[in-house]
């Protein structure tokens, strides 16, 4: 393969210049999926692996970041488990421009990131109600809320904006909880169980009060999920 079909295969979002349907080009390309794998034999994916490059403000992102989730069930009828699986990976945990980074970033629009973490009731509500894909329908907020539980917190974050973001989180998960789906409110009590939010026994047990047909099991991870003793 020549250099120049390898340039080809680069997958770069320019956000200066790209629209909502440049970004689901990008999101959807190849090398998302492929991200995770190591198998080319050619020396020269040896040096210079394939990659996907954003460049740009980073509050254009979380703007499509925020559509993508309030739009997933269009995604859901278009795309398989492993695409979908793959595409929220790239979201939630790139090593740049993951929301996991994103959210705590007070240089970027409070509002953007606010927005943003509002539209994952709809992710779930939308995508998540049909199928966990992958592990993230339970495991979302361990990225998002875990830092509340352990109490470190990124470079960027304006400590004025700690609580702020711990509310709009606790606010969504408490929307979450009242989907009608179960493993929907499970993922739900999953995030409050690392958020720590002072509220958090309150909805808890009135999510228990409201769902008197849990089995012995469903209530004691619950319980534990008011203390944070879930991991």
């Amino acid at each position: 393969m020549s250099f120049a079909e390898y340039e080809n295969q680069q997958n770069y979002l320019d956000l200066q210049n790209a629209d909502y349907e440049t970004f689901i080009r990008f999101i959807t390309h190849p090398n998302i999926a492929n991200k995770q794998q190591n198998n080319y034999d050619l020396d020269i994916y040896k040096k210079y692996p394939a990659k996907n490059w954003i460049d740009g403000d980073f509050n254009k992102l979380l703007a499509f970041y925020q559509r993508f989730f309030k739009e997933s069930d269009k995604l859901w009828q278009t795309y398989s488990v492993a695409e979908l699986d793959a595409m929220l990976q790239y979201i939630l945990n790139g090593l740049k421009h993951g929301l996991d980074k994103l959210i705590y970033d007070s240089r970027l629009s409070f509002e953007k990131r606010q927005a943003v973490i509002e539209s994952i009731y709809d992710l779930y509500a939308k995508l998540f109600i049909h199928d966990s894909i992958g592990h993230h329908r339970h495991m979302l907020w361990d990225g998002l809320a875990y830092s509340y539980s352990h109490g470190s917190f990124s470079y960027y974050l304006d400590k004025n904006d700690t609580v702020a973001l711990q509310n709009v989180m606790f606010d969504t998960l408490t929307k979450i909880l009242k989907i009608d789906c179960e493993a929907c409110q499970n993922g739900a009590l999953h995030g409050l169980n690392h958020l720590h939010h002072p509220d958090t026994e309150t909805v808890i047990r009135q999510y228990l009060k409201s769902h008197p047909d849990l089995d012995e099991d469903d209530i004691a991870y619950a319980e534990a999920c008011i203390t944070g003793d879930m991991m």
